[in-house]
């Protein structure tokens, strides 16, 4: 088969479909009967498995399969270049491998575009770990500095979220890492996930994102593996990350927002124990989500927008003196979540992109004195870890 054949066959769209490079593949691999062969793709797609008689005659009228008899489907000289071509190889010898390690290796290896990676990313993928990190680095575009972990991910993806947060208007200002603490930024990044919540760790986040991407019931490394190639069965080059959903939200008039009676919710808040204040950072959010009645598509403002807004409407709900005005975090997250529902902001994007604007010098935070337990439930909403510090008000000039 000549080069440009091959590199017309690299590209299984531009000549045979994905479900049929498969089929192609795995009769490279080893040959055999079409139920054998059915049998051994069915676990990747059963619709690839009912329709192994369609395919395997086009393949056949392509010249690329012949029936053996006794020995049941193999590939031609061109077949084993094709199938080669299509995991990204230049030479058919690679093939000779049985088929459990072209599948669990070469396949998933051309599915996340990482087969001409060297042999120690091979080997970083053949693990369940590693594999993980793959998957979500290729779906959302991460490259972390230094060797792959889940802690790098997190930080990764963490700050992707805080730029989305910003509807990109901060992207590549950030650096490369965050100073929110390991919890805050795992509850970050688990927003970008079609379920956020916290998962506890930054190897849970890791597989929940996984496995979320390529539509896998589990995160172990059978499931993930056939998810893989799924994907690329799609005609899906590479996994896609989920679409975040739309958050059903009130559109509200410009008259002034009257501040909610605390009230138990399940909104999860930036927080870290420190010190003696472990309990009143630990605490749920005191104040409900707006009740859901329309969706609205979210834009996001940039960081001068965003501090604007919260200091207007810190303005409105601050308390103290002269100098030293002072607004409670759950307090101005109320006013600003309900006059700016197009933001369409979490709690905790609110408060990453608030300890964002401090760092930037936008606005100022500032902590509480811990030993009035007066406003405890406040206190709970409102905390923010940061560094060695806890914050829970917004300051205001005047």
């Amino acid at each position: 088969m000549s080069a440009t054949a091959l590199d017309r066959m690299a590209k299984p769209s531009d000549a045979l479909s994905r479900p049929a490079s498969l089929v192609l593949v795995r009769i490279a691999a080893g040959g055999g009967t079409a139920a054998t062969i059915a049998r051994d793709l069915k676990c990747i797609s059963a619709e690839v498995a009912g329709s192994m008689d369609g395919l395997v005659a086009d393949l056949m009228r392509a010249g690329l399969v012949t029936d053996a008899g006794g020995n049941g489907l193999v590939a031609s000289a061109d077949g084993q270049s094709a199938a080669a071509a299509v995991l990204g190889l230049r030479k058919a010898k690679a093939l000779h491998e049985a088929w459990p390690q072209v599948r669990d290796g070469l396949l998933v290896q051309r599915a996340l575009s990482l087969e001409t990676a060297g042999a120690k990313v091979h080997k970083s993928t053949a693990k369940i770990d590693g594999l993980r990190l793959a998957i979500v680095a290729k779906a959302w575009g991460l490259k972390p500095r230094g060797k792959a972990s889940p802690s790098r991910a997190r930080t990764a993806l963490a700050l992707l979220a805080l730029e989305r947060a910003f509807g990109n208007s901060v992207k590549g200002a950030l650096g490369a890492k965050t100073d929110l603490s390991p919890k805050a930024s795992r509850l970050l990044a688990a927003q970008l996930s079609k379920t956020p919540k916290d998962y506890g760790t930054d190897a849970r986040l890791v597989a929940a994102l996984a496995a979320e991407v390529v539509g896998a019931a589990k995160a172990d490394l059978a499931s993930l593996r056939a998810g893989v190639v799924r994907r690329f069965l799609l005609d899906e080059a590479t996994p896609k990350r989920p679409e975040r959903r739309k958050r059903a939200i009130v559109p509200v008039a410009e008259a002034p927002v009257p501040v909610p009676a605390p009230a138990q919710s399940a909104i999860p808040s930036v927080v870290e124990p420190v010190a003696d204040a472990s309990r009143a950072l630990a605490a749920p959010s005191t104040h409900p989500e707006p009740a859901p009645t329309l969706q609205l598509i979210a834009s996001r403002p940039d960081p001068a927008q965003f501090a604007s807004a919260v200091l207007a409407a810190a303005a409105g709900c601050a308390e103290g003196w002269p100098g030293n005005r002072r607004a409670f975090v759950s307090q101005v997250w109320v006013r600003v979540r309900a006059l700016h529902p197009l933001w369409q902001l979490s709690q905790i994007e609110f408060k990453s992109m608030l300890t964002e604007a401090h760092r930037k010098g936008l606005l100022t935070l500032a902590n509480a004195d811990l030993k009035d337990k007066s406003r405890l439930p406040d206190l709970q909403a409102s905390a923010i870890s940061y560094k060695n510090t806890v914050w829970h008000y917004v300051r205001v000039e005047g």
